[in-house]
This record gives structure tokens, sequence and C-alpha cells, in this order.
């Protein structure tokens, strides 16, 4: 019996054990207090102002976490910090504000309540460093998208200038080609959610929030910002290889010529530069297929479910309507509209 009682404890010594563990054991909501405080010191170097943000980050993942950062002050002094002059401060204030703001509608609310898209069109147009850029474009995709509000208020900065200045970003090809291919993300996702509500409205959106997509004229800032001219520039950037492996859709002329660079194009609105378009199965707001060459009759397009449809569209110049379908050399699913 003795050496039963030195080899385990008693039922005692256990649940005193227990009760020491649990006495160390800090919530998550405790846990973003305390780093929220630290953070509001004034004791602490740049360095360790960084560290605790980076443990924050971990925890700011959690939606309730997240609204509880913003509710006691934390999430100010973080947008603040977007023109710290410390690139490190700033990186990882726009990786905290691209977690928190991701599927998370009370801080959205919060952050813009706050001139976040301020401190964005700002930040975008004068940071130096790329990979605080791409950190930066990120939050802000995740403030904008399913969030029309923004749009348009992002849209009234001047903000879809600053995105088309990011085409033409001095830096490494590897660089400047992924904030270019994050860029043309952002901008055909949000076509495509305005497409989604005005259009078809597939989630049977709120009258509310039909009309404030409605409302903001989100192809007439494209338009004005020469993202026609933007796609057809990068179209001429991507190897030959890429559409010749099938990343990118090819077609073929009706003179038989192979075209190496076309790009799949969603027209929205009216077609009114073309003589004809395929009509079976199709609006007048249907796929057109170009070149960022030359525009062309053209025979056919596959889409990539398969579908095929005959016709021709001769398009004297680029539709002002139509925003590119590709994204620099990834495969996308293409869809009629």
């Amino acid at each position: 019996m003795e050496e039963v009682k030195k080899k385990y404890k008693s039922y005692d010594e256990l649940k005193k054990d227990l009760e020491g563990l649990q006495m160390n054991i800090k919530t998550d909501r405790e846990t973003v207090l305390e780093l929220t405080s630290m953070l509001n010191s004034s004791s602490l170097d740049t360095t360790e102002r960084v560290d605790v943000m980076e443990t924050l980050l971990d925890y700011l993942h959690q939606i309730d976490n997240a609204i509880l950062f913003c509710d006691i002050g934390g999430m100010k002094l973080v947008i603040k910090n977007l023109n710290d002059s410390n690139a490190e401060m700033r990186s990882i204030s726009s990786a905290i504000l691209a977690t928190s703001l991701q599927n998370n509608p009370k801080v959205k609310v919060y952050c813009i309540k706050e001139g976040v898209l301020h401190h964005f069109v700002r930040a975008l147009s004068t940071e130096a460093e790329l990979p605080v850029k791409k950190k930066l474009l990120f939050a802000l995709s995740a403030m904008v998208r399913n969030f029309p509000y923004a749009q348009t208020k992002f849209g009234e900065l001047g903000g879809f200038s600053v995105l088309a200045k990011l085409f033409t970003l001095p830096g490494t090809l590897e660089e400047a080609t992924k904030l270019s291919e994050r860029t043309l993300t952002l901008v055909v996702d949000l076509l495509d959610e305005h497409q989604s509500v005005t259009k078809d409205n597939k989630h049977h959106s709120s009258e509310e929030l039909l009309t404030q997509y409605q409302n903001f004229p989100l192809l007439e800032h494209l338009l004005q910002n020469g993202f026609c001219e933007i796609v057809g520039n990068l179209l001429e950037n991507i190897p030959q290889r890429e559409f010749e492996n099938g990343t990118i859709v090819s077609g073929k002329t009706e003179q038989g010529r192979h075209l190496h660079d076309p790009a799949i194009l969603i027209g929205y609105g009216t077609n009114r530069n073309c003589e004809e378009l395929p009509s079976e199965g199709h609006r007048s707001n249907a796929l057109v297929c170009m070149t960022s060459s030359c525009w062309q009759h053209w025979q056919k397009c596959i889409t990539s479910d398969g579908d095929v449809w005959e016709g021709r569209a001769c398009v004297k110049q680029p539709p002002l309507h139509a925003l590119m379908r590709t994204r620099l050399g990834r495969q996308l699913p293409i869809r009629t509209v």
C-alpha cells in the first residue's frame, strides 16, 4: 500500500495541482486585454511593440477577439501605425487589419468610422516597400469585399486611380507581377460581386443592399482610370507558353491563324461596339473575346465548362464595359453572364 501511495498522487494532491494549472490558463479575452494594455504603454520601443502586435495577430483571427480589440481602442492604434516611419510596424499593422477585417462586419463598420479608407489610399500611394504594399492591398481587399458602402467611399477618395498605379511600380519582375496579380484579382472579384447582386441577385440581397450596389458606378471608375489599357499591357507581358499549355484560353480566327494572346473578357452593359454577337443562350452582355494586339472576328469560344457557342463579334476597339477575366497565368473559371 505504501508503494502505491509513493507511485501515485492522492485525489487531494491531484485536485490541488489541477487548480494550480487552471489559475495559469488565460482566456483569449484576458490575453487581448493584456496585450492591448502593453501596446498602449509608452515604455515599449518599436521592436517590442512589433513583437506585441505579432502576438496579437494570432488572436485576432477570432471574430469576437477582433471586435473586443476595437472596443478597447486597440484598432485605433493600429490604424495610426499605418503611417509609422518603421516598415516593420507598417507591415504588422496592415496584417492585423487584414486579419481583423475578414468576414467581420462589425470591425468593418468600426474601421470605416475611424477613417481607415483614407489611410489605405494614402499608404498605397506613398508606401515604398512592395511587401508592405501587398499587405495593405490585402487589408483593403478584406475591407471592401461585400461592403458596397466602403467601395463607394473608396471610389470617392480616388482609390481606383491608386490601384491603377500599382501596375506600373518599380521593383523586380516577380514582385511587380505578384502585386499586379493581386490588384487585378481584387478588381475582377468586385466586378463579379456586382454582377452577382445587380444582375443575378443569387443571394436574394435586401433592397437596401441592392440599391447600394446599383448606385456605385464601379465600371465608370475602372474606365476612367484606364483599366482596359492596363489589361492589354498585362497581356502583352504574359509568356507565350502560358497560352500554349492551356493555362489561358486561346482560339482561332476566321482566317485560321492560331492566336496566342487572347484573353476572355466579361462584358458588362451593352455591346455597343460590336456589329454582331453570339445570340444563342446569351444576353447582350455576353462573353466577348479579344486579343491584346488587335480585335478580330472570332468563330467560337470554348468556356471552362465545355460549352461552345458559334458566332462572331466585330469589335473596332476594346468595349468600354469589358474587363479581363484572367489572372496573369492562373486558370480561372470562365462563365457567361
